[in-house]
């Protein structure tokens, strides 16, 4: 999948908090996705939301969109993609939305041995990488999307504070 825009994008990052189960640091998070894009050598690509919502809603938009009437953590939804020769190209500079449920981190946060806010923002970083193509549709996509995971919670997240560490 190749990830394009047709118009320059500022990469601006909007953070929306339509829950109350964790406390949510919009500053944290929009350094989180920021810092991440420049890893990945994407930033200024275009706009991406990350909304956190409650499990209701969540329940809602995974039955809605994935058949499943169940909550998840997180959805993601890229506004530009290509898949064999169908491609569809934003208009504008949008990557697309990330949609993170804190209840359900929260819920596999102690299993994974995170606090339920370091689970969320590993969540935000999980859905960015769908944004940025990633996948795991299959076990060498799992490997690969596992390892780039892998490599931002340790370079941007190495202590079990939540937010993204600065980068020098």
């Amino acid at each position: 999948m190749t990830i394009e825009t047709d118009a320059a994008g500022a990469g601006e990052v909007f953070v929306a908090n339509r829950q109350d189960v964790i406390v949510i640091d919009e500053q944290a998070v929009t350094s989180l996705v920021e810092q991440a894009l420049a890893l990945e050598k994407s930033h200024g690509s275009g706009e991406i939301t990350v909304s956190f919502v409650d499990k209701n809603e969540m329940t809602s938009l995974n039955s809605a969109y994935r058949d499943r009437n169940e909550a998840t953590d997180v959805l993601s939804f890229a506004l530009t993609e290509t898949t064999g020769d169908n491609k569809f190209v934003s208009p504008v500079a949008i990557l697309g939305d990330i949609i993170v449920c804190p209840e359900v981190a929260a819920a596999n946060a102690s299993r994974n041995g995170n606090s339920a806010e370091r689970e969320a923002m590993e969540m935000v970083l999980h859905g960015l990488l769908h944004l940025l193509g990633y996948d795991h549709a299959d076990d060498a996509q799992d490997a690969a999307m596992t390892a780039r995971q892998t490599f931002l919670v340790e370079r941007l997240m190495p202590t079990d504070d939540a937010g993204p560490r600065r980068e020098a």
